[in-house]
């Protein structure tokens, strides 16, 4: 399977937007989103959880990540890869003159982990045709959850 894109004109920022004020530019496509439900289910037939199990597994990590990320640390989440923290703020003229107010609203930063870096690495792209849809492509088939 690979990921989809389409090419679309857009104004160029870069340094040659004087001799090229327009560029075209790889757009990705999403297929769909596959639904929490579906996640669940999978991974409950790969193991000895139900999947209502499942749920109440990832809602509850949910909740011990936001905790631990409101304290400052980073948190692993196994092969998946890690979470953490991420500021920026406004510069001042001086260190006293610096505020709290000056901080502006963190990101929350996701580090992948070894098997979805591989991914990143090995994926392959198909260009979708002006007209065409993401969802033109028939559905994949489940694949074995131990292999990438």
């Amino acid at each position: 399977m690979a990921i989809r894109y389409s090419v679309v004109k857009r104004k160029n920022l870069g340094k040659d937007k004087v001799s090229y004020p327009q560029k075209y530019y790889a757009q990705g496509l999403n297929v769909a989103q596959i639904p929490f439900e579906t996640v669940c289910e999978e991974a409950a037939e790969a193991s000895a959880m139900t999947t209502a199990d499942m749920k109440a597994a990832v809602d509850r990590l949910n909740l011990i990540v936001s905790r631990y990320l409101k304290m400052g640390y980073s948190v692993k989440i196994g092969e998946l890869g890690c979470i953490r923290m991420a500021i920026g703020s406004t510069g001042s003229a001086t260190e006293e003159a610096f505020s709290v107010s000056l901080i502006k609203v963190p990101k929350v930063v996701f580090r992948p982990g070894p098997m979805l870096t591989q991914v990143k690495k090995s994926v392959s792209f198909v260009r979708v045709k002006s007209g065409e849809t993401a969802q033109s492509e028939p559905e994949p088939e489940p694949e074995n959850p131990d292999v990438v």
